[in-house]
């Protein structure tokens, strides 16, 4: 009692008894903006429901109701929160347990995805292709010549070294002879 008077301590709101559990850094957002975050339950399964698509984090955010900026704030302080941590016994906070379920279903829904690809390589090799040129682009991925790409060669240059080349293998490849000849 400070004043004479008690202070009614505020109820919590029903949705962050659900399943989301009161720590610190929430209460310090709470502190610093003055207001509860937007991290209601509905809002955190509709998102994940978006990532499992493997939509864009655009898409994901929309589908949320969230903006990417917010999106991007709980997963630094769902970041911030893993580092700060003692030992594993402390409970985890809402950003870092929102972390955890978005590396998790990225995870799944990625190796969901490679497994379709896989399954669909077994019957059109494209899908393997397809699939390696994104892994191993260095080794795999298509290579355009363009204008100023090769050093110290122009278009142009190029152009007349292959019509020379071409030249070369015409006159290295002999005449066919006796095709049809009678006096062989």
């Amino acid at each position: 009692m400070l004043g004479g008077r008690a202070r009614a301590i505020p109820s919590l709101p029903a949705r962050l008894e659900k399943g989301l559990a009161l720590t610190a850094s929430y209460l310090e957002s709470v502190a610093r903006t003055g207001r509860t975050p937007k991290m209601e339950s509905w809002r955190v399964e509709r998102f994940m429901q978006a990532l499992s698509t493997l939509a864009s984090m655009r898409v994901c955010c929309s589908y949320a109701g969230i903006s990417t900026r917010t999106l991007s704030r709980w997963l630094e302080n769902g970041r911030r929160d893993r580092e700060q941590r003692q030992d594993d016994d402390e409970p985890t906070s809402i950003y870092e347990t929102f972390l955890q379920q978005y590396e998790r279903v990225s995870a799944e829904s990625e190796l969901r995805a490679l497994g379709h690809i896989q399954l669909a390589g077994e019957k059109n090799w494209t899908a393997f292709a397809w699939l390696l040129e994104r892994r191993r682009p260095d080794d795999y991925s298509r290579k355009w010549l363009r204008d100023g790409d090769a050093p110290g060669i122009s278009a142009a240059e190029l152009g007349a070294a292959i019509a020379q080349a071409q030249a070369e293998v015409r006159r290295s490849v002999p005449k066919p002879t006796g095709l049809g000849d009678a006096d062989t």
